[in-house]
């Protein structure tokens, strides 16, 4: 496996209507991970595996688009479903965040900025706006999930120290990093100045 593998997109054919491919399987699986960590943490059992269920998820996420370029397996369903478990996995970690230590204004400026992109990203599918997925997205979502496992390690497995308040502070650049590239696209798109 190149790491190249990750950010480049080779010139494929799209599986189009195709539902159950290796890439979508891998997907499913990660959300359904998600229920599993979500579960976990909020009924206090299997503390211990946690971080072991988010490092899970995390590999689902990179694997899930490395099988689809390498296999040539692009689908809708697959296009819909990889960007909804990323938003679940994040939501499900700030959610964990939240449960363990309460709420900061870190952890709310994060969920504002996530919505944002949520919200945009509706508005742009609404508009049958095509995205180019660039690799700084690619970049940000690999940094995200590694901060969010790093934090969910810290909480479960505490005689490891790391630094969760400069992760949340990395968590919510990369935030809003996503918020300004997607708010700057879709103004693009649809700016009466371009047209």
């Amino acid at each position: 496996m190149n790491i190249r593998d990750f950010f480049i997109e080779p010139d494929t054919v799209s599986v189009g209507k195709k539902f159950l491919t290796i890439p979508n399987a891998i997907t499913l699986a990660g959300i359904a991970l998600i229920f599993v960590y979500v579960y976990c943490y909020t009924t206090e059992i299997y503390t211990s595996a946690i971080p072991l269920f988010v490092f899970a998820i995390g590999c689902s996420d990179m694997l899930d688009g490395y099988y689809a370029r390498k296999r040539g397996e692009h689908t809708r369903i697959g296009k819909f479903l990889d960007p909804l478990r990323d938003k679940l996995f994040l939501f499900a970690c700030l959610g964990n965040i939240i449960f363990i230590a309460g709420w900061s204004s870190l952890v709310i400026a994060v969920i504002a900025m996530e919505a944002h992109v949520i919200a945009l990203d509706f508005l742009r599918r609404a508009c049958a706006m095509r995205a180019k997925i660039h690799a700084i997205a690619k970049t940000r979502q690999m940094i995200m999930v590694l901060s969010v496992w790093l934090i969910v390690v810290q909480i479960y497995w505490t005689s490891i120290f790391v630094p969760i308040y400069a992760l949340l502070n990395i968590i919510a650049l990369m935030s809003a990093i996503g918020a300004a590239y997607w708010s700057f696209a879709t103004w693009k798109y649809l700016s009466p100045l371009n047209r």
